[in-house]
C-alpha cells in the first residue's frame, strides 16, 4: 500500500515516490484549503500569474513544492536612503499639471486674448492668429512664458499683432491668465492702424472677462488718442467700461470724462459725469470748422446730472462744428 502524501518542514512532498492519483489529488486540495497557489509551475507576481517552467525530476526524487511568490517591492529611495514623501509626489503631480498648461494652456489662452480685444471697438472679425511661443519657465509653481507674440488678420484681411513682456498662469488657477506689457496694433481701416498697450492684462475664462490695468493707451495713425487709468472688457456682452477719468483727443476736440462705457462692440460709447468737451477753433487745426471725429460712429455724452449734454452729441456722420452742433 503506498504511503501518504505530506509536505515536509522543507516544503516538498514526501510518501511514496510514486503516489496514486487520488492522494495527490488529497494533498493539493489541503493546500489549496490552507491558502497555498496549487498550479505547478506558476508563481504571483504583482497580483498577476506569471509562467514559471518546471525542471524534470529523476524517478525517486522528491518534488519541490510550488508555494505562492507574491512580489513586494520596497519602496523607492532617495541617494540619502530616504523614502520618497507624499510632498514629493505632489510635486511631481504639480510639474505634470504645468507641462500640460505649457502644451495647452497658454496657446489656446493667446488665441482668446485676440478675441478680447478684438470685442473692443476698435475691429471686427478675425482669423486665427499665429502663435510664437517664446522660451518658457517655472518660477513660484507658475508657468511664465517670455515675449510672447500673436499674428493674424481680421475678416477683411487686414494684419494686426499682440505682444506681451510676459503670459504668466497659475497651475492653482488655470483659468486665469495675466499679461505684462500688452502692446498690440489693431487695424481700425484699410489704411489706419491703432496702437493699443497696457501694463498689465487679466484673462479669467470662467468669468470671460479681461481687465487691462497700469496706463491704457490707445494711439491711431490719423491723430486720435484715449487715455485710461483701466478697462473692463465683458466678451459675452461685447461692453468695455471704466470707473476712472478717461480722455480722448482727435487732435480737433478733447473730450474728458469720469466714467467710460462702450456698448454693442463699439456701436455706442457713452461719456458720464463731470464731461468737458473742448473745440479747437479752425485756426488751429486742419479744416473749415467742421471736427470730424474717425472711429466713434455714436458718442453720447452725458453731464453729472445724468442728461444730455447737447454739445457732446456727435451725430453718426461723427462731426460737430465749432459751435458743438451736428453737422447734417
Amino acid at each position: 500500500m503506498p504511503r501518504p502524501i505530506h509536505v515536509g518542514p522543507d516544503g516538498f512532498l514526501t510518501g511514496d515516490p510514486e503516489p496514486d492519483l487520488d492522494q495527490l489529488q488529497a494533498a493539493l486540495s489541503n493546500l489549496a484549503d490552507a491558502g497555498a497557489d496549487t498550479r505547478i509551475g506558476h508563481r504571483v507576481d504583482a497580483g498577476n500569474p506569471v509562467q514559471r517552467p518546471v525542471t524534470p525530476q529523476a524517478p525517486g526524487a522528491r518534488a519541490p513544492l510550488a508555494q505562492p511568490v507574491v512580489n513586494q517591492s520596497a519602496p523607492r529611495r532617495n541617494g540619502f536612503g530616504e523614502s520618497r514623501s507624499r510632498a514629493d509626489f505632489e510635486r511631481a503631480q504639480r510639474h505634470s499639471r504645468i507641462v500640460a498648461l505649457l502644451k495647452i494652456g497658454l496657446p489656446a489662452f493667446a488665441v482668446l486674448t485676440v478675441i478680447v480685444l478684438l470685442a473692443a471697438p476698435f475691429i471686427s472679425g478675425m482669423s486665427l492668429p499665429s502663435v510664437d511661443i517664446g522660451p518658457t519657465k517655472i518660477e513660484d509653481g507658475k508657468l511664465v512664458m517670455d515675449n510672447p507674440k500673436l499674428k493674424g488678420t481680421d475678416s477683411n484681411q487686414r494684419p494686426y499683432d499682440l505682444t506681451a513682456s510676459k503670459a504668466i498662469q497659475d497651475a492653482d488657477h488655470p483659468t486665469r491668465i495675466t499679461l505684462e506689457k500688452i502692446n498690440a496694433r489693431l487695424p481700425m481701416s484699410d489704411t489706419a492702424f491703432a496702437r493699443v498697450t497696457a501694463g498689465t492684462g487679466i484673462y479669467d475664462a470662467d468669468e470671460k472677462t479681461l481687465r487691462l490695468g497700469d496706463a491704457v493707451a490707445v494711439d491711431t495713425e490719423d491723430g486720435m488718442s484715449i487715455r485710461l487709468q483701466d478697462a473692463a472688457i465683458d466678451i459675452a456682452s461685447g461692453k468695455l467700461s471704466t470707473q476712472n477719468p478717461v480722455a480722448v483727443d482727435t487732435g480737433r476736440a478733447y473730450v474728458s470724462a469720469e466714467t467710460l462705457s462702450v456698448e454693442d462692440k463699439g456701436s455706442r460709447i457713452v461719456f458720464q459725469d463731470r464731461v468737458r468737451m473742448t473745440i479747437r477753433p479752425a485756426s488751429e487745426s486742419s479744416g473749415t470748422g467742421s471736427i470730424a471725429i474717425p472711429t466713434m460712429p455714436v458718442i453720447g455724452a452725458i453731464n453729472s446730472q445724468g442728461e444730455d449734454a447737447s454739445t457732446g452729441q456727435v451725430d453718426s456722420a461723427g462731426q460737430i462744428n465749432s459751435a458743438g452742433k451736428a453737422v447734417e
